[in-house]
Parts: C-alpha cells; structure tokens; sequence
C-alpha cells in the first residue's frame, strides 16, 4: 500500500525551483525498487521512464517549459508492483515586461 502519494500538482516558473515528489509504502517486502515515469496524459500506466530516477523522492527538471504527469512505480522482490498517483507538474516561462 502506498502510504504517501507525490503532490497531485504544482506550477513553477522557468528555472525557479521545483516541490520534489516523494512516495512511501507499507506492508510487503524492504527490497523494493523505485522507477519514475512521465506521460502528457495524466494516467499512471505506460509512461516514459525519467532516466536515472530510481528513488522513492525526485524533483523534477525546472530548465525546459512543459505541462507533464510524474508517477512513481514501486516494484516489490516477489514479483509484484504498485503505481502511484500522478503528480502534475507545470513549467511555465516566466513573464516580460516590455
């Protein structure tokens, strides 16, 4: 069971800092692996994998302007895994003042 879901959204400007996203679970085994994963869609299932993202807390990149759904899959040693909810995040450029 996941105990702790990541923040269901948060919006922040080009280059300012992002809220990271954690997750936590109970019960099953402590030998569990974490995989991150974004979709334009906001589903939790058939992602695209944030390399290198295999921790149950990631921040998610502030450089580039985009509207994306992060989840987190926690896989278990037996064989089993659980997804989490989708967290929106949203980088917006910042405004000018002409």
């Amino acid at each position: 069971i996941i105990t702790t879901q990541p923040l269901s959204f948060q919006n922040s400007c080009l280059n300012q800092n992002t809220v990271p996203l954690t997750v936590n679970y109970q019960g099953g085994s402590p030998n569990v692996s974490y995989q991150w994963y974004y979709t334009s869609n906001g589903l939790n299932t058939g992602g695209t994998i944030v390399s290198g993202a295999t921790n149950a807390t990631y921040t998610p990149p502030n450089t580039l302007a985009f509207n994306r759904y992060y989840y987190c899959v926690i896989s278990f040693a037996e064989g089993c895994s659980v997804n989490s909810n989708t967290a929106q995040v949203v980088i917006t450029t910042s405004p000018s003042i002409s």
